[in-house]
């Protein structure tokens, strides 16, 4: 993936910062704290910060990927303008670029494999091996604490270097919190535990060019406006507070299933995602959510199959089985689409997925109840992060006054915040390559070519 140019809006034009038809061009890292190609909307924080400054210099934006913060900070000023990198780069690469303003503070780790020796203190690490990623203030951090004849690391970015920790189940790695939590979905082997060093302050990096300089000039404009709006801590509440209370259990249950359970049913999922225009990795994401891929799968309510359908809701789609994969997954689908269309089409994206989300867990009646709600209370019926805190309410005293009465709708905060990480753990799977290296998978995708 390395060194592609992911998305292209419009044409590459060499217009000044600002002017009509100009092209940012960034780099980042490819990873669950930087960059995830998604088509529909930005899953990660700096994804979602770099569309908007985007939109905020009237720019096109074209995005490539580099395979480490080195790679990404030596391709500056000829063919990018800036560099998200989702951690902080080693010293000596930041003084090649221009800093731009901090905002999100991160927290460097020691993290083990479970089922190894947890390190007690920082002393204990000096005569292990311990695992950064190339490039990274890790090396530094590591350096300062006087490890580095223990730095085990070649050429290799952060996510590498976790897997080959668990994978080998030996030694210890380095990381930022964030990052370790939002790999910890698909590594379930992680266990972040001691704080290493200061903490550091998130910024892009710019480069050392006329060009370079007007946009970094432009950021601190950018975030200034973004933490006066308080927009910013909306951002970062929306991407990253669902993955703090994923339980690394769950994980270990997802992947065991994305091993012998996806390769039976990803062409089902593609193919619902051709029949629908939903996302594949979406249609998986909420399969899994819904039933852990099992066709066969009953609830004590009644539910049961791939989506597990209601009897109500299989008539409506004319499902006469609801076991059978394939008619649970294209009325599913459907079924995804007919909530989304009676949701107002003035609400963006990805706020109008995940109503989509609660609607079809719920049912549309009771988020239209929370939308309520959070109108009256003077919250925006329009934001899924002003609506969630309301889906709690469902089930308050006085709720038998709610237009469709009671309901327990924190269930559908759940549900919702539950299938988001299955979402972007799939992606992460499929764009790092990891999920075509299970035979299955790979023999499958052989095919295809």
């Amino acid at each position: 993936m390395a060194g592609l140019w992911l998305m292209v809006l419009g044409g590459m034009l060499p217009n000044p910062v600002g002017a009509q038809g100009q092209v940012l061009r960034v780099v980042m890292r490819l990873s669950p704290a930087s960059h995830l190609p998604y088509r529909d909307f930005p899953l990660t924080l700096e994804d979602a910060l770099v569309q908007r400054f985007t939109a905020y210099l009237q720019a096109d934006l074209k995005i490539r990927t580099a395979d480490d913060a080195r790679e990404a900070l030596s391709r500056l000023g000829e063919s990018a303008d800036m560099a998200a990198l989702g951690t902080l780069p080693q010293a000596d690469l930041q003084a090649t670029a221009l800093p731009g303003p901090a905002f999100l503070e991160i927290h460097p780790r020691v993290v083990y494999c479970a089922g190894n020796r947890r390190p007690d203190r920082l002393d204990s690490l000096k005569s292990a091996s311990v695992r950064v990623g190339a490039g990274t203030w890790h090396e530094d951090l590591a350096h300062t604490a006087g490890l580095a004849p223990q730095i085990a690391h070649a050429g290799r970015d952060i996510p590498a270097r976790l897997r080959d920790l668990v994978r080998t189940r030996t030694g210890y790695a380095l990381g930022d919190q964030h990052e370790l939590l939002l790999l910890q979905r698909v590594l379930p082997g992680l266990r972040p535990v001691l704080g290493f060093g200061e903490n550091g302050q998130l910024r892009w990096w710019f480069a050392d060019t006329p060009r370079g300089r007007r946009l970094r000039e432009r950021a601190e404009d950018f975030f200034t406006d973004l933490r006066a709006s308080g927009e910013l801590d909306r951002l970062i509440d929306a991407h990253l507070a669902h993955v703090y209370d994923f339980n690394p259990g769950a994980a270990v249950t997802f992947m065991e299933r994305v091993r012998k359970r996806l390769p039976r049913f990803l062409p089902l999922f593609r193919e619902g995602a051709k029949r629908s225009g939903l996302d594949w990795h979406l249609l998986a994401a909420v399969a899994y959510q819904e039933s852990h891929w099992d066709p066969k799968a009953v609830s004590p309510t009644g539910v049961r199959g791939l989506m597990m359908l209601t009897e109500d809701t299989a008539q409506q789609m004319a499902v006469d089985d609801r076991v059978h994969p394939g008619k649970s997954l294209h009325a599913g689908a459907a079924y995804l689409l007919r909530v989304k269309r009676k949701i107002p089409s003035r609400i963006p994206e990805p706020d109008r997925t995940w109503m989509m989300l609660a609607a079809y867990n719920l049912g549309f009646g009771h988020l239209e109840d929370a939308r309520i709600l959070a109108q009256r209370a003077g919250a925006s019926p329009d934001r899924w992060l002003e609506v969630r805190p309301y889906l709690f309410r469902l089930d308050d005293p006085g709720c038998e006054q709610l237009k469709r009465g009671c309901y327990k709708g924190g269930e559908g905060a759940v549900y919702v915040r539950r299938i988001r990480n299955y979402l972007e753990a799939l992606v992460w799977l499929d764009a790092s390559g990891w999920l075509w290296e299970i035979p299955a998978l790979a023999a499958l995708r052989a095919s295809d070519t």
